[in-house]
C-alpha cells in the first residue's frame, strides 16, 4: 500500500530515538514489501496496526507481563476456562513470549502457538524445543498458517486481542471455526471498549487508528460485537465475563467462550471480575 509506505517514511523521518528509526525504518521495508491478500483489503489503520506488530517487540513488556501470569491464572483464566473443554489440540492466538504456553501445556496434549511477529517465534523455538508437542508458527496477521491442521478441539487467546482491531477479531474467528472440530470450544479476551467519541462513564474510549495513544491499548469492540462475528463465523458464545483491567477506568475489557456447535444461550450471570492487584 503506497499510504502505508509514505506513513511510515513519515515517520521514519520524524523519529528522534535509536529505537523510533529501527521501528519505522522495518515498517517501511514491510509496506514496500507489500502484503498478503487477506491483509491488504483491510482498513488503512488496520494494515498500519498490522505492521507495527510484525515488525516491534516489547522484551520488557513480555517480562512484566511473565511475573503477573500466575496471578491472572488462578484468579481469573483457570476459574473461567471450561470444565468440559478437549486440550487434546489447542491452539493459541497471539502466543508472544509464551507465558501462557507455558501454562496450557500442564494439561494440554497438543499445542500449537501462532504469532506476527518472528522474534517472538524464534523464542518460543527456543524457550520449548524440549517439548516435541509445542509448535508454533508465524502468521500475517488474519489468517491461520497452512501448518495447523484442522481437529483442532480448544481456542485460546489471553491479553492479545484486547489489542486487536475488530476486523482483524472477524477474521480469526473465521479462521478458527474452519479447523475447530464440531463441540469444540474456544476461550478469548478481548475489550469491550467504546470507540470515540462514545466513552464510558467515566470518560475513557478507544481511538481505533492508533492504540498506542490509548491507555492500555485497548481498542474498540464489545461484547454484542463479538457475539455477532462468532455468529457469522459459525460459532456460538455460551458465556461472557465482564473484566476490569484497571480499577480506575472500571470495565474494559470480556472473556468470551465459545463453542463450534451448542446453545445459543448465554450462561446467567454475567460476573465481573476484577484484575487488579489486592
Amino acid at each position: 500500500s503506497v499510504d502505508l509506505v509514505e506513513e511510515a517514511a513519515s515517520r521514519l523521518s520524524k523519529a528522534s530515538t535509536s529505537e523510533d528509526v529501527e521501528m519505522f525504518t522495518e515498517l517501511k521495508k514491510q509496506a514496500e514489501r507489500g502484503l498478503d491478500p487477506s491483509v491488504a483489503q483491510l482498513p488503512e489503520h488496520v494494515k498500519g496496526n498490522l505492521l507495527r506488530a510484525q515488525a516491534t517487540g516489547n522484551d520488557v513488556y513480555f517480562d512484566h507481563a511473565e511475573r503477573d501470569m500466575q496471578s491472572h491464572w488462578d484468579k481469573f483464566i483457570k476459574p473461567n476456562l471450561p470444565v468440559d473443554a478437549d486440550y487434546e489440540y489447542v491452539l493459541e492466538i497471539a502466543a508472544g513470549h509464551g507465558r501462557n504456553t507455558n501454562m496450557l501445556k500442564e494439561f494440554s496434549k497438543k499445542i500449537v502457538g501462532i504469532d506476527i511477529n518472528p522474534d517472538n517465534i524464534e523464542f518460543l523455538k527456543d524457550r520449548f524445543k524440549e517439548y516435541p508437542s509445542i509448535s508454533f508458527y508465524l502468521t500475517n496477521g488474519v489468517d491461520i498458517p497452512s501448518e495447523v491442521s484442522a481437529d483442532v478441539t480448544f481456542v485460546y487467546c489471553w491479553d492479545a486481542m484486547v489489542h486487536f482491531d475488530k476486523e482483524v477479531i472477524g477474521a480469526y474467528l473465521k479462521e478458527v471455526s474452519r479447523l475447530m472440530v464440531p463441540g469444540a470450544m474456544g476461550f478469548i479476551h478481548h475489550s469491550q471498549t467504546p470507540r470515540c467519541p462514545e466513552t464510558l462513564s467515566n470518560g475513557y474510549c478507544s481511538d481505533p487508528d492508533d492504540i498506542t495513544k490509548n491507555r492500555h491499548q485497548r481498542n474498540a469492540h464489545s461484547k454484542e460485537g463479538f457475539v455477532e462475528q462468532a455468529t457469522v463465523a459459525g460459532l456460538t458464545v455460551i458465556n461472557q465475563v465482564d473484566v476490569v483491567w484497571d480499577e480506575s477506568l472500571g470495565v474494559t475489557d470480556a472473556i468470551s467462550v465459545f463453542k463450534k456447535e451448542g446453545s445459543s444461550e448465554l450462561v446467567e450471570p454475567l460476573v465481573s471480575v476484577d484484575l487488579v492487584e489486592e
